[in-house]
C-alpha cells in the first residue's frame, strides 16, 4: 500500500510537470507567431531592411514573450530577506475598532471588539454589531489591555498590494498571496510560515483553523521576544513589544523540543523580576484562569495558568530557588503555596523556610486555618527531620494567627542547609547568624 501511494504521488507530480511544460511551450509559440508576422510585414514595406536586423528582432520578441509569460506564472524579485537586518519589514498592526465602557449592572468594565472587517468596510451595521466580542474586566486599565490584545489586525487588500510586503516580489499564478494573520500584510509563501492557532487570540482566527499563516517578520519578532524573556533582557523585551505585533498573553506553542509556556513563565525562568512585574502589572497578563460558571450556577476555579508540563509561576520559581519571585507572587499577587502539589517537599521546605524570614509579620493575619492544614500535611509525610523546620517556625501561632520566631537552627543538618540563598533585611538590621534566632520584627 505504501508503494502504491508513493507511485500515485509520483505520477501526479509528473503529470503536473508535463502539463506545465506544455502550457509554457504552447504559449511561447502562440506569442512568437504574431511577432514574426509583424516583422515580415515591416520588412515587406521596407525593402532596404537588413536580414540580420529582422532575425535579431524576432529573437528579442521571442525572449520578451517567454519572460513576460513566466512572470505572469511565477512572478519576479523573490529573494530571502534577513528580518533582523531589515526593520522596515515589520509593520505595526492596524487594529479593528474596539472600545471600553462601564457596566453599572455588573460593576465591571467591558471591552467590545469588532471582528468582522468586511462588515465595517461596507458599513453593514447589523452584521458588524452581531460579530462584536465582549470581555469583562474589574478595572478600566485591564479592559483597555484586553481590547489591545483581542482586537484583530486589519487585513490589507490584495488588489492594492500586488507585491510581497517583505521581499517585494510580484504575486503570480504559482506565487499566491496570503495574509499574515498576526499583522495583516500580504506575503508570498517564501516569506511566510505557519503557527499553531493557539499562538494568536481567538478573535484573530476568523476561519477557525488549526494552523494559521504568519509572515517571517512576525515569526522573527516572536522568537526574539521569547529569547529576550529567557535571557532576562528587559530593554529588549520592551523594545520588541513596541513593534505592536507581540502577543503577550499567548503561549509559545511553536517552541521545538521544549516546554510550551507563556511569556509570564519565560519571565520567571529568565530570572528578571522587573520583566514579570511589567507583564503582570503594566500589560495586565493574567496569572490565573478566569472563574467559570456552570449551567447550574456553580463557580469553578481552574487555578493558576500552567505550562505544558503543568508548572505554574510559583512552581517554576520555587524549583529554581528564585525567592524574590516567590515572595512577589505570594504577597503581591496572592498566589497560594497550597496549590503547588507537584513540588519536591524538601525543595519546597527550603524555599518556605527562607521565605518566612522575608515576609512581614502581618502576612499571616487571618491564615490560621491554612497554617494548620500545612502542618497536618507536613507531619503526615515521611521526610522526618526536615519537617521540624515548619514545626519550629510555626510553633508559636497565637490566637491572632501571628507567627512569633523562627527557632530552628539552619545549621542543624548539613544536608538541609540553604546554601546560596540570601536573606533580605533592612540596612539597620543586625546580621542574622545561626547563633542568633531573629524575630520577624528584626527580619
Amino acid at each position: 500500500e505504501v508503494f502504491t501511494v508513493v507511485a500515485k504521488v509520483t505520477t501526479e507530480c509528473e503529470i503536473e510537470e508535463q502539463v506545465r511544460q506544455r502550457i509554457l511551450q504552447e504559449a511561447v509559440q502562440a506569442d512568437v507567431v504574431p511577432a514574426t508576422a509583424t516583422v515580415e510585414n515591416s520588412s515587406s514595406s521596407n525593402f532596404n531592411s537588413d536580414q540580420g536586423t529582422i532575425s535579431t528582432s524576432i529573437t528579442n520578441s521571442s525572449t520578451a514573450s517567454k519572460t513576460g509569460f513566466k512572470t505572469k506564472l511565477f512572478g519576479t524579485g523573490h529573494t530571502v530577506v534577513d528580518i533582523s537586518a531589515s526593520p522596515e519589514t515589520i509593520r505595526k498592526r492596524d487594529l479593528l475598532e474596539w472600545s471600553v465602557t462601564y457596566s453599572p449592572k455588573t460593576n465591571a468594565w467591558i471591552a467590545s471588539v469588532h471582528t468582522n472587517q468586511k462588515a465595517l468596510d461596507t458599513n453593514d451595521a447589523v452584521e458588524s454589531t452581531r460579530t462584536i466580542e465582549t470581555f469583562s474586566s474589574p478595572t478600566k486599565r485591564q479592559a483597555e489591555e484586553v481590547g489591545l490584545v483581542m482586537a484583530p489586525p486589519r487585513m490589507l487588500a490584495f488588489s492594492e498590494n500586488p507585491t510581497c510586503f517583505i521581499c517585494k516580489g510580484t504575486f503570480a499564478v504559482f506565487r499566491r498571496a496570503s495574509h499574515c494573520r498576526n499583522c495583516g500584510v500580504c506575503v508570498c509563501s517564501t516569506c511566510s510560515t505557519t503557527w499553531p492557532s493557539s499562538m494568536i487570540p481567538d478573535t484573530y482566527n476568523i476561519k477557525n483553523e488549526s494552523r494559521v499563516t504568519v509572515c517571517n517578520a512576525c515569526n522573527w519578532s516572536n522568537a526574539s521576544f521569547r529569547d529576550a524573556l529567557l535571557c532576562g533582557q528587559y530593554d529588549q523585551v520592551v523594545s520588541l513589544y513596541t513593534t505592536g505585533n507581540i502577543n503577550v498573553t499567548r503561549p509559545f506553542s511553536n517552541a521545538r523540543g521544549g516546554e510550551v509556556a507563556r511569556p509570564i513563565h519565560c519571565a520567571v525562568k529568565g530570572g528578571n523580576l522587573h520583566i514579570l512585574k511589567w507583564l503582570v502589572e503594566e500589560r495586565c497578563c493574567p496569572i490565573r484562569h478566569p472563574l467559570q460558571t456552570s449551567r447550574n450556577g456553580t463557580i469553578r476555579d481552574l487555578g493558576p495558568i500552567r505550562t505544558s508540563k503543568k508548572r505554574s509561576l510559583l512552581n517554576i520559581a520555587m524549583s529554581d530557588h528564585k525567592l524574590d519571585f516567590v515572595r512577589y507572587l505570594v504577597t503581591d499577587q496572592n498566589m497560594s503555596l497550597f496549590e503547588e502539589r507537584g513540588l519536591n517537599p524538601k525543595n519546597a521546605l527550603q524555599n518556605f523556610t527562607v521565605l518566612l524570614q522575608m515576609l512581614p509579620e502581618t502576612f499571616f493575619m487571618g491564615r490560621q486555618s491554612e497554617l494548620n492544614q500545612l502542618l497536618t500535611e507536613v507531619q503526615s509525610s515521611s521526610f522526618g527531620q526536615p519537617m521540624t523546620i515548619f514545626d519550629a517556625a510555626l510553633s508559636t501561632v497565637e490566637s491572632n494567627s501571628v507567627v512569633g520566631v523562627i527557632s530552628q537552627d539552619h545549621n542543624h543538618n548539613d544536608d538541609h542547609n540553604l546554601d546560596g540563598f540570601e536573606e533580605e533585611k533592612d540596612e539597620n538590621d543586625e546580621k542574622i547568624t545561626a547563633d542568633h534566632q531573629p524575630t520577624y520584627a528584626e527580619c
